[in-house]
């Protein structure tokens, strides 16, 4: 048989070869010497007394990574609220409401979605609100209104001046949401919207307590609301309306409605008025003869103004122009700046209610031309216009007069968006640097 003969039984012989040889330790040597030297006493050592780790540094444990690096981000995400709170403080809270501080007031316009205000002494405009247009100031001046659109209507928001974000008066959009006016104490607002296919009044509570209250008549659509003061105390001297007939004939007429719902009475129909325009058979045509009623204010809170179709021949396309009215608490009464002119429409108080200012406009061989003037509504003075603004028909033209009077803000938010200063006095027009889309207000 084949003898068997591993490597692992010459394993420690191989080893013994391989290895070098031994260097001497001179452990014996030494001992032998350090046995005849003297020795310090085994008392005379600290270590046998004192305990030694009194000497050693506290250890200092690390925190393990994770808790750094979470306490890093908690800290980054303080920093960053902190940041974005401060910011929107700017952007969203009102300039101070301090008179002194802006002496001619503030206005209020919407653009590209955002709120502004813009102080007429300094030439500042501020961002105040995102998302919003068609700005109302109080009558006191601490609060903002406008819409807010949204995806299903219309909310309703106001914007505190204490507060820096907007709150909804409601909690559900509104359909066809147009029109608003503010309570003479500045603590409700009526507002016109559709309700279950009807448009109709509604007067809500700013502060959120009180129900809201629904303004409406039988067989009838209610809007365009106008709050009228009853007297220097902010007191309620109802809503004024217009109200139009959903029968046959249609018809539109101003009715003054008190705020809690309770009664209606009927001011001015535009049945006074003869229109060439014959039977009407369509909603449409009722709804176009009688618009924007405008309550005259404290100065004079009998009277109001507002717009009506009148039969005016001449050159006009279809023998009809719109004419201004002013109705004093008593006496209705037409008053036109230019008789051949085609239009003359939108009125709006000055503060002192005894001027009202207009859009008239006037077509020619050159194009469509709006003029912008002021008569004395008692007619005591002779009325000033502006030069004519030639560009096609804006037919969006709004106003808004200044706290003492002496100018007027208008604004072209249909077409151009462009808006000027009007001097009252002269009529003397100068744009502005700024573009609004959607009517301006002045605070009072």
């Amino acid at each position: 048989m084949t003898p068997i003969d591993r490597f692992e039984r010459r394993l420690p012989s191989e080893l013994r070869e391989l290895a070098a040889e031994r260097t001497p330790d001179y452990l014996d040597d030494l001992l032998t010497r350090t046995a005849a030297t003297r020795q310090r006493p085994r008392w005379a050592f600290p270590e046998r007394w004192l305990p030694m780790t009194i000497t050693l540094r506290r250890p200092m444990l690390a925190p393990p990574m994770r808790l750094l690096a979470i306490g890093l981000t908690l800290l980054l995400l303080a920093a960053a609220g902190l940041a974005a709170a401060s910011w929107l403080q700017r952007r969203d809270a009102l300039p101070a409401v301090v008179v002194l501080e802006h002496p001619e007031g503030l206005v209020a316009y919407s653009t590209g979605g955002t709120i502004w205000t813009f102080d007429p002494a300094t030439d500042e405009r501020v961002p105040v609100a995102e998302d919003g247009a068609w700005p109302l100031w109080s009558p006191t001046g601490g609060d903002l209104f406008f819409w807010r659109g949204v995806t299903d209507g219309d909310l309703p928001m106001v914007l505190d001046a204490g507060s820096a974000q907007p709150r909804a008066l409601t909690d559900t959009a509104l359909k066809t949401a147009q029109d608003a006016s503010w309570s003479p104490g500045s603590d409700r607002v009526a507002i016109s919207s559709q309700v279950d296919g009807r448009s109709m009044i509604t007067v809500l509570a700013v502060d959120g307590v009180a129900q809201p209250i629904q303004l409406s008549m039988p067989e009838t659509l209610v809007d365009w609301p106008e709050w009228v003061p009853a007297d220097a105390d902010g007191g309620d001297g109802g809503v004024l309306a217009r109200v139009t007939q959903t029968g046959p004939r249609g018809g539109a007429s101003i009715y003054r409605l008190t705020s809690d719902g309770g009664s209606a009475e009927l001011i001015v129909s535009d049945g006074a008025v003869d229109v060439s325009v014959g039977p009407r058979t369509t909603l449409f045509g009722a709804l176009y003869d009688l618009q924007s009623p405008v309550a005259a204010g404290l100065a004079n809170p009998d009277a109001f103004a507002y717009t009506q179709l009148h039969d005016i021949g001449g050159d006009a396309p279809d023998g009809n122009g719109f004419r201004v009215h002013v109705f004093d608490g008593t006496v209705d009464r037409a008053i036109e700046w230019r008789a051949d002119a085609d239009d003359e429409a939108w009125p709006v108080w000055d503060p002192s209610a005894t001027r009202v200012a207009f859009e008239s406009f006037e077509s020619d061989e050159a194009g469509s031309r709006i003029v912008i003037m002021y008569v004395w509504a008692d007619g005591s003075a002779a009325p000033v216009s502006t030069d004519v603004i030639a560009e096609e028909h804006p037919n969006n033209l709004s106003f808004a007069w200044s706290p003492d009077g002496t100018r007027l803000l208008v604004v072209d938010h249909g077409n151009s968006q462009r808006a000027w200063m009007v001097d009252a006095t002269t009529g003397v027009m100068t744009l502005l640097d700024w573009t609004s889309d959607s009517a301006p207000s002045w605070r009072p």
